[in-house]
């Protein structure tokens, strides 16, 4: 079995004659596409924010799909069949935004018991999301530097995804 994992990008742009879309489509785990017409793809800007809508996509989408299946593997090892467990939504708030993924949850039985965690990943409490180390520090730069009053710099000044 594995024990590492490779984390693998690789970004294209590339003319074509397909339609422009309005927003990224998916083609597939962690895989998005996104057609822009040649004048958004000359404007550096344009072609900027497009490139990082979709890349955003593709990597919430591409993070959510692994932890599900960590916490699948987590479950089988732990409870050795997913009709034992119970399947929740997990939420997650990180720099590349938030995403929401489904886990797997071991219920106790007696031979079990303080053993095993019921969860591969920490507990939340209520409606909290988990917040990555670096959302929290994205957090802390915008509640010491907030945007200022006229209109003039925004959550995106920092680099956080829309």
């Amino acid at each position: 079995m594995a024990n590492h994992y490779k984390v693998k990008v690789q970004v294209e742009i590339a003319a074509c004659g397909d339609d422009v879309d309005d927003a990224p489509t998916k083609s597939g785990v962690g895989a998005f596409e996104y057609v822009i017409s040649a004048e958004q793809a000359h404007s550096i800007d344009t072609c900027e924010q497009k490139l990082l809508q979709t890349n955003y996509a593709a990597l919430r989408d591409a993070f959510a799909h692994h932890l599900e299946v960590v916490s699948r593997q987590y479950a089988l090892g732990a409870a050795g069949s997913l009709a034992e467990c119970e399947v929740k939504p997990y939420r997650v708030d990180g720099e590349i935004g938030r995403i929401t993924f489904d886990t797997y949850w071991v219920e106790e039985t007696e031979e079990t018991a303080g053993d095993k965690a019921k969860c591969a990943f920490p507990t939340p409490h209520a409606q909290e999301w988990y917040r990555t180390t670096g959302y929290k520090e994205l957090a802390l730069v915008v509640t010491v530097h907030p945007p200022p009053k006229d209109g003039v710099g925004s959550l995106a000044d920092t680099g956080y995804p829309p």
